[in-house]
């Protein structure tokens, strides 16, 4: 399970509260901005809105 968020920050603690339950989780390292910049593969789609 890959975790990621814009800056990496919030993904690391999504990823550490996931590894404390037994879930095998590692944040992207830099976030959303290094993960395109290093030409990793992205999909987008709609934008759904939260209510």
């Amino acid at each position: 399970m890959y975790a990621i968020c814009a800056s990496g920050n919030r993904s690391r603690t999504a990823a550490d509260w996931m590894n404390s339950r037994g879930i095998d989780a590692h944040s992207v390292a830099d976030g959303t901005s290094a993960w395109v910049l290093g030409g990793r593969p992205v999909t987008t789609g709609p934008v759904e809105h939260a209510a």
